[in-house]
């Protein structure tokens, strides 16, 4: 802790002050839209798009976090169960339970092909 002192006062000159974040408008107005190419063991091709409305680095990140965790806490239904683990994508760790919790808080996805 007697580094991270020193270090703390070195830093937060270059770091944003509390209230420089983009304004309530911004938020509000921002959006986001990602496309996800999937290519199967078949040799298919499927491609999805996923779409949220806010600011993406505040609003939906947030509703994404916040989303997965309580995915996590309540969900009985993950994909593998309790009887897999380790360091897994949200994708395989939480799968469709994780997907219906962010449809029902605004963020679409689409298959496309």
């Amino acid at each position: 802790m007697i580094i991270a002192t020193p270090l703390r006062y070195l830093v937060r000159p270059f770091l944003p002050k509390p209230g420089d974040g983009p304004s309530k408008e911004a938020r509000d107005n921002g959006w986001f839209r990602g496309l996800f190419v999937a290519n199967l063991e078949d040799g298919t091709e499927k491609r999805f798009e996923i779409f949220g409305s806010g600011d993406p680095g505040y609003k939906s990140t947030s509703k994404m976090v916040c989303e997965s965790a309580l995915t996590l806490a309540f969900s009985e239904d993950l994909p593998f169960g309790s009887e897999f683990g380790g360091v897994l994508t949200s994708a395989v760790g939480l799968g469709d339970p994780l997907i219906s919790r962010l449809m029902k808080a605004g963020i679409t996805f689409e298959e496309l092909s």
